[in-house]
């Protein structure tokens, strides 16, 4: 089997996902977020205080919790402008 041309290969992962992931997370540090979970759809609001390869943690009124990046559907800002 011969291999793909390079303008043909498929990346095994969209070229910006690691670049978005970061701007998205650094700008989001110390502002607060509303996370949706994959499993069933828990809301947790709270400020993003770090996060890693694998895990976020973020600040909600019960205190500290630490997520699995793999079980979050969404997570949006609560800041009141809107991007132009």
């Amino acid at each position: 089997m011969q291999n793909a041309p390079n303008s043909q290969r498929r990346p095994n992962h969209h070229p910006m996902r690691k670049y978005d992931e970061k701007r998205f997370l650094s700008e989001s540090l110390g502002k607060k977020l509303k996370i949706t979970t994959l499993d069933n759809h828990d809301k947790i609001n709270g400020t993003l205080l770090g996060w890693d390869k694998y895990h976020i943690i973020v600040m909600t009124e019960s205190g500290p919790v630490m997520l699995f990046k793999h079980v979050l559907h969404n997570i949006m800002r609560e800041d009141k402008r809107r991007p132009q």
